[in-house]
């Protein structure tokens, strides 16, 4: 099938024509279509061919003059035995008709304070939930509806109109042959095809800078202006346990039997140690009790809900919960304020729609999905409460190790890659080698036994009602899996913290925060379940010994905690000097009596760290994604002339590389930094189309943008701002010593007020 342009019409000799059919009827190919498919005022040839060689499964050709082009659609229908796909159908909440004042009135004369006569938190919630249904469902009632292909949003029901009256106009221009019907066609299609242009560039422009700083709403955008079909996340097969699984309800069961069942699988596996989690930990002798909020704080805390998340299996959107908030807040604070006074959380609250996301490799394979729980809107408000007062005792009691970065104010991927990066610069000065093993948790999150976290809490000085709280919490959560638009049945969760909600990264890192009590000799560092280990000295075999020896604690302290190492991800590395590093052998490291495999380069919290730290890889990782994000906006580029769409572009799907981390790697060789300059200065000429004749630095400033060396230092002094006003980690702070904490010496340098260390080599 195809535009061959050999006209089989042709009343003349056509050579090309004669050799087409000389092919065709060589390997007995029958051509079906037999009319005119591209037709003008002066000519009708016949130069798009449908091939067969099986007409009996033919059921109908022919063709269909429309006026996206001057060639006619050829088309042809068969037999065939395939099953028809099911139609996705989907039940959702229908707004067409939604009127938010009728809604609002109807919501004031609501008695939701008759459910405070309710003692029981289920009760009183099964009550509060019913009322609020009533008057929701009246107003946006369910409805199941059939999912039809989107056609491209920036087509409008008047461009509609106008592309019928193109198609009709084509159609009679056909029949009639006549100048002036030709002519009216033509008139409409021109007009037609300038509509389409000017409306596609109009929705890009808006949505751009709609999305501006979503990187993924960006690429989203411009696809669809290119006309890029998004990718599917339907699954057609799983395989687990060896069985296969095609029929949509068998898959969504059995992605909800892998979830379910992965941590407790996993502990099975994990041998039974004599350690107890307390032999890492003290009884401290502070008291944590959840205290009641004020509608308020709810009532803020309503307006915050993004209003884009989905919602729960409950279809209580934070959308309708934000837009009646005023009116709930105090009834909503009445309900919270009951259940930390109880200690019992709704089972209600506990139900979660699950969502696979696939993260690698064989999408038929369950374990390449990550689970992301989908929880209640209103549960999000009370697990706000909790981890705001949970997290404020931890920090206020200094119970938090400071090893730890991830899911804490003030910290980032940033600031713990300059701590893990000047503590191996500082060693590097002094003639040592250090010793690094990164250590990959496999499923941290999805195996957190929760005895054993409530057993943590109650050393940390959680008990009673708020004790009872996080138990009630935790235990007896049930969870369905969405896939394919199938949700399967209910099921227990006996152990994990769900992903995707507020309180579960801050019972994590509780979780592991005695890690770094069950080492001796290496220094740990950790962002979430991202671990490393690390030591220096002058001897490899003083590391070796060292870091083997703290592994044998970390194996003792992963089984008495029922967590497992993925040791085929687990890595080791020699971070020195080039000298140091060509003297340097190979060390024999174990975790669990498997070796560690020794890696030149790894990548940490996003940033690719090789044993010199040269950061060559992490320049030609950021060169690699830059280039693609040059790609799309020299794509861009053709469907826009505004300079400032096309900035807004870049600042999505370019600036994040240039500027994540860059201080940690700001000491990277001139030739490395000046490859990303030149990237930077490709996107400032694709933006502004200006000649090579131009100097560089002129396009930057013509786009008022400081270049990447003064990026980098803008960022750095940022840093130290923060440093200096408390703003950052206390590691970060403990780097830096005033003079004037030192002595009080009136010397020439006391104006900077800043004790400089005094390096023996270019590392520091």
């Amino acid at each position: 099938m195809g535009d061959t342009n050999c006209n089989l019409l042709s009343q003349s000799f056509d050579h090309k024509a004669e050799h087409l059919r000389f092919i065709t009827e060589t390997y007995q190919y029958i051509q079906l279509i037999d009319q005119p498919t591209r037709i003008t005022s002066s000519t009708r040839t016949l130069i798009d061919h449908i091939f067969t060689n099986k007409p009996n499964i033919i059921t109908n050709h022919g063709i269909l003059h429309v006026g996206i082009s001057d060639h006619s659609l050829i088309y042809a229908t068969h037999k065939h035995n395939t099953l028809k796909a099911d139609p996705k159908i989907i039940e959702s909440r229908q707004f067409k008709n939604f009127d938010s004042d009728a809604f609002i009135e109807d919501i004031k004369e609501t008695p939701f304070h008759f459910a405070s006569l309710m003692d029981d938190p289920n009760e009183l919630w099964d009550v509060w939930k019913s009322l609020l249904l009533e008057v929701l469902n009246k107003h946006a009632p369910m409805r199941k509806r059939k999912v039809k292909s989107k056609s491209s949003p920036w087509i409008t029901a008047e461009l509609r109109r106008k592309m019928r009256k193109r198609d009709f106009l084509k159609n009679q221009a056909v029949k009639q042959n006549s100048h002036q019907a030709w002519n009216d066609y033509k008139k409409a299609r021109n007009e037609v095809n300038a509509s389409i242009r000017e409306a596609r560039v109009t929705y890009f422009n808006d949505s751009i800078k709609k999305h501006s700083g979503n990187l993924k709403e960006t690429w989203n955008v411009i696809n669809s202006s290119l006309g890029r079909k998004p990718k599917m996340t339907v699954i057609n097969e799983l395989i687990d346990e060896g069985k296969v699984f095609v029929q949509k309800e068998d898959i969504a069961e059995q992605m909800n039997n892998h979830f379910c069942s992965l941590g407790s699988k996993l502990a099975s596996c994990i041998p039974v140690t004599a350690s107890q989690p307390e032999d890492f930990l003290g009884k401290t002798d502070l008291n944590f009790c959840f205290r009641p909020v004020n509608v308020g704080y709810i009532l803020n805390l309503i307006s915050n809900l993004k209003p884009s998340v989905s919602c729960g299996l409950d279809t209580i959107s934070s959308r309708l919960l934000k837009l009646c908030g005023p009116y709930i807040s105090d009834s909503i604070c009445d309900i919270i304020n009951h259940v930390l006074e109880t200690g019992i959380f709704p089972d209600d609250w506990k139900k979660a729609k699950v969502h696979p996301i696939f993260k690698s490799d064989e999408r038929n394979i369950p374990s390449n999905y990550r689970p992301i729980s989908i929880l209640p809107a209103i549960s999000k408000i009370i697990e706000r409460v909790m981890h705001s007062q949970l997290l404020k005792y931890f920090q206020a009691g200094n119970l938090l190790t400071e090893s730890q970065s991830g899911f804490r104010p003030n910290h980032s991927t940033s600031t713990a890659l300059i701590s893990a990066v000047n503590l191996w610069l500082a060693n590097m000065d002094a003639g040592k080698l250090n010793g690094s093993v990164f250590i990959d948790l496999k499923k941290a999150f999805d195996t957190v036994d929760h005895n054993i976290l409530l057993r943590k809490l109650y050393c940390y000085g959680v008990d009673g009602n708020a004790l009872q709280l996080l138990k009630s919490y935790l235990t007896d959560r049930t969870q369905r899996c969405y896939v394919n638009a199938v949700l399967s049945t209910e099921q227990y969760v006996s152990c994990g913290i769900p992903q995707g909600s507020i309180l579960g990264p801050l019972l994590f890192i509780i979780y592991i925060n005695d890690f770094p009590k069950c080492l001796r000799h290496t220094t740990p560092g950790m962002f979430a379940d991202d671990t490393y280990i690390t030591i220096a000295d002058e001897e490899i075999s003083a590391i070796e010994c060292s870091l083997n020896s703290d592994l044998i604690a970390v194996h003792n302290w992963l089984k008495t905690n029922k967590l497992s190492c993925n040791a085929s991800k687990t890595s080791y590395m020699t971070i020195c000097s080039r000298q140091n590093l060509a003297n340097a052998r190979f060390m024999n490291l174990e975790l669990d009596d498997r070796p560690i495999e020794h890696k030149p380069s790894t990548k940490l919290l996003g940033v690719h760290i090789d044993e010199m730290l040269t950061w060559d890889n992490q320049i030609k990782h950021i060169s690699s994604k830059v280039s693609n994000g040059l790609r799309m906006l020299y794509l861009a580029r053709k469907l826009t002339d505004n300079q400032e769409t096309l900035k807004t572009i870049y600042y999505s799907l370019v600036q994040p590389y240039f500027d994540y981390c860059d201080v940690v790697w700001d000491d990277c060789s001139k030739t490395r930094a000046d490859k990303l300059q030149k990237l930077q200065n490709r996107a400032a000429r694709i933006i502004t189309r200006a000649d090579y004749s131009i100097r560089s630095s002129d396009v930057l400033n013509s786009l008022e943008w400081s270049n990447l060396e003064e990026r980098r230092k803008r960022h750095l002094l940022v840093t130290m701002f923060k440093i200096f006003n408390n703003d950052c980690p206390t590691y970060l702070r403990e780097q830096f010593h005033r003079t004037s904490e030192i002595h009080d010496y009136n010397l020439r340098g006391s104006n900077y007020d800043l004790q400089l260390p005094l390096p023996k080599t270019n590392f520091l």
